[in-house]
């Protein structure tokens, strides 16, 4: 090898060392310059948490790249459009559609809460004494909870004589009964009705309903029915039938409230005795004029004293001259209408 072929193969090692150091400078400053724009940060998502390396500027940005999708019910802490530094931590948390069942009423309520107990106290709710139909520690998933909750209340009831206080989760007023331990039939009534929804401080009145069956009997009066007769004279007047009573039977129900008589229902109304009208005749021809007084007997001689007339009188009517006894003889001496004619 000449020395000049020597020198400029030597030239040209030299030449390629120094580019080849120059691009090795300039990678590795790319890659400071990399490392010096991108972020740290730290996603806890529904409490799960992990590391992340980023160049977006803000959180939006940041959740995008990790293709966490949020709604406008979550929530992002901090805001979608804060700016993220380095360090940072970013918190999601999902909100579930919690739907429940108070004490009979339905409600459906949004919350970030996991579990029940969390979602109790995000929405303030007192629940002391509540009966729940799952667990306070049961967690909420992202498709939502359905939670029944009946709340401790404390009612009056009054009864039998008696008025007690009762502390029941129980829904309805009929709930209410058979947890206090009264038993009802179908005839008693309660104040508000069984199906009402127990609230605190409600009172319950209950009314015991008993019947019980009975007659009752009435006398029916009799009528008085006059019967007219042509052959017999105005002042006649005689009893052809005495009257007699009927007799009314009634069937009732009589309901008593609390052993107090409330109405009565009628069963049935007959009549077990017919009356029997009272009959009265009377007459109705009318009697003729009585005939006028006999002459007095004529005096002088050879006529009869007036002592032979009135024993007559005696013997015929009684000595009455003026009798009318209705047998169609009139006077003393009992002449006939036609004797004066």
């Amino acid at each position: 090898m000449t020395p000049d072929l020597v020198a400029r193969t030597t030239t040209r090692k030299i030449v390629t060392r120094a580019v080849q150091a120059l691009l090795l400078v300039a990678v590795v400053a790319g890659t400071i310059g990399f490392v010096a724009l991108g972020k740290t940060v730290t996603l806890s998502i529904d409490g799960a948490t992990r590391t992340v390396h980023t160049f977006a500027g803000d959180v939006e940005g940041v959740l995008d790249r990790q293709e966490v999708e949020v709604s406008a019910r979550d929530l992002v802490s901090p805001a979608l459009g804060s700016a993220i530094t380095d360090g940072a931590t970013v918190t999601v948390r999902y909100a579930r559609l919690l739907k429940l069942d108070i004490d009979g009423v339905d409600r459906e309520v949004w919350t970030t809460a996991r579990s029940v107990d969390e979602a109790l106290a995000q929405l303030g709710m007192r629940t002391e004494g509540a009966a729940l139909s799952t667990s306070r520690s049961s967690a909420i998933g992202r498709d939502g909870l359905e939670l029944s909750m009946r709340l401790a209340k404390t009612i009056t009831i009054a009864a039998d004589g008696a008025t007690d206080e009762l502390t029941t989760t129980v829904v309805t007023v009929e709930d209410a009964l058979d947890e206090a331990g009264l038993t009802l039939d179908a005839n008693d009534l309660v104040r508000p009705a069984r199906s009402t929804l127990v609230t605190a401080g409600l009172s319950i009145a209950v009314t015991r309903v008993t019947s019980e069956d009975l007659s009752e009997t009435t006398e029916l009066p009799y009528a008085t029915e006059v019967r007219q007769d042509a052959d017999e004279y105005e002042d006649y007047e005689e009893v052809a039938q005495e009257g007699s009573p009927g007799a009314r039977v009634r069937d009732l129900r009589v309901f008593k409230h609390d052993g107090v008589e409330a109405y009565r229902v009628l069963l049935s109304d007959r009549i077990t005795v017919a009356p029997v009208a009272r009959v009265v005749v009377v007459g109705t021809k009318e009697r003729p004029a009585a005939p006028p007084p006999p002459p007095p007997p004529p005096s002088g001689g050879g006529s009869v004293g007036t002592g032979v007339w009135d024993r007559l009188a005696e013997c015929e009517s009684g000595g009455n001259w003026s009798i009318n006894t209705g047998n169609g003889y009139y006077g003393g001496l009992q002449f006939s209408y036609g004797t004066w004619l």
